[in-house]
């Protein structure tokens, strides 16, 4: 049992990101079960800039065999390509460039329509460092300065 004393008049309300393209460090990663019952990584990020720095947001990749364009989505996006052995703590504070959306969900407690944030795509952040390994720099830009 838990006894918890606080004013809630005090705690303010969760205001999600605002949609659009969101610079975001990463603050955690770690695995989990999807409602239906499949192994998945939820990634929390860290809006890091104008008026979504301090916001949070999650991102969820499957980890299933069939399903695994979501995780490369987001290791090309923190500068990884060909084989990855990674534990995800090591790249926490990393940036990318989340791309934001508006949508609609029912509430599990009240069933009504409300108006929330997802995260439909992470692109790499031009800002960041490259990460480097043995086999060398993982980021590559085009002339224009934009990663690929």
């Amino acid at each position: 049992m838990a006894r918890i004393k606080v004013n809630m008049d005090e705690i303010p309300d969760f205001v999600s990101m605002t949609p659009g393209r969101v610079r975001a460090k990463l603050i955690e990663c770690n695995e989990d079960v999807s409602q239906q019952g499949n192994d998945m990584l939820v990634w929390k990020w860290e809006g890091v800039e104008g008026e979504n720095e301090g916001r949070t947001i999650n991102s969820y990749t499957s980890l299933l065999d069939e399903a695994l364009g979501g995780l490369k989505i987001h290791l090309k996006a923190l500068g990884f390509s060909g084989d990855v052995n990674i534990d995800t703590r090591k790249y926490h504070g990393k940036t990318a460039i989340l791309i934001v959306v508006s949508r609609k969900y029912r509430d599990r407690d009240t069933g009504e329509e409300r108006e929330g944030s997802s995260v439909a795509n992470v692109l790499p952040d031009s800002k960041a460092p490259a990460v480097k390994s043995k086999i060398g720099t993982k980021v590559q830009t085009s002339d224009d300065g934009i990663p690929y």
